[in-house]
């Protein structure tokens, strides 16, 4: 948030900047801010996700001058900017398909994160758990 409130000036609608240096400087600072690492932890809870689409609203909000109470859907379509956590996953497949000798786990083009705990026994025999 401290990032946001240091370059408001700059996304405010009294500012000079025309709306597509707006959404410039918010793909370049904020949104690449809160998506750093994001492959690690792509598989994060909804609760999680839900934090990161309000802070992205309150930043489309304040470069498109919309009211408070507009859709996300339509902050999304107006702006042309796609929802965090699609752009999230986004980033995780491009991650894993980018990866040598590595197939792309199909959790991540499901949003779902699979659970599987490898467990080893004293006799050195795999057991899946």
């Amino acid at each position: 948030m401290g990032t946001f409130l240091k370059i408001f000036p700059l996304l405010a609608r009294d500012s000079p900047l025309t709306i597509p240096n707006k959404i410039l400087l918010y793909k370049l600072l904020l949104r690449s801010m809160i998506t750093y690492a994001a492959p690690v932890w792509s598989s994060t809870s909804l609760t999680n996700y839900r934090h990161l689409q309000v802070y992205q609203s309150k930043c489309l909000r304040v470069i498109g001058d919309f009211p408070r109470r507009t859709p996300i859907s339509n902050l999304h379509a107006q702006l042309q900017i796609i929802p965090i956590r699609q752009f999230i996953y986004h980033l995780t497949e491009k991650f894993f398909v980018s990866c040598p000798c590595t197939r792309t786990p199909s959790f991540v083009t499901k949003g779902i994160t699979p659970l599987k705990i490898s467990i080893v026994d004293t006799q050195n025999k795999g057991i899946n758990a």
